[in-house]
């Protein structure tokens, strides 16, 4: 949901998004939104379920009953890291969002800071794979996965904020 302040939220999804793992940011969907002053952009992290489309389970069958899959090495050993983390995001835009009638198009990025995730309260990496469901780390890791995500206008794409 993109909340405009005192409109109606435009809604659409649901959308798997390949996180890039590179510097600046990469266009993952567009979305049409109406004039307004937005505040704030809302969405969910969850799990692909049965109540998601059929085509959705098809095309990622490994996500099914996950929400959020990283595939890497840690220490020199592979690792696949799965979470069926399920929340709702929202992050509020510093200054608002303004979209006018004359607006070709506005770039709004949500940066995810990844190397974030599997770092403990003492700035250590962790092992991907302690933070699976049941290890050690799974509820560092969760709070991690929420605490790392801003949302900002940047019309550049350079994966900073437009002043």
């Amino acid at each position: 949901d993109v909340e405009p302040a005192g409109c109606e939220d435009v809604e659409f999804g649901p959308v798997v998004v390949d996180l890039p793992l590179g510097r600046g940011a990469q266009q993952q969907f567009s979305v049409e939104i109406p004039p307004g002053t937005y505040r704030a952009i809302e969405f969910e992290i969850h799990k692909v379920s049965s109540d998601d489309p059929a085509t959705l389970r098809q095309q990622y069958p490994y996500l099914v009953d996950q929400s959020i899959r990283v595939q890497g090495t840690y220490n020199g050993q592979p690792f696949t890291f799965l979470t069926d983390l399920n929340v709702e995001q929202t992050l509020l835009f510093n200054p608002l969002l303004v979209v006018t009638d004359t607006t070709t198009a506005t770039n709004v990025t949500i940066l995810v800071s990844l190397a974030a995730w599997f770092v403990g309260p003492d700035h250590k990496l962790r092992d991907p794979a302690t933070g699976n469901k049941g290890g050690v780390n799974e509820s560092m890791v969760k709070e991690n996965i929420k605490q790392s995500m801003e949302a900002f206008e940047d019309h550049d794409f350079d994966g900073q904020s437009d002043p």
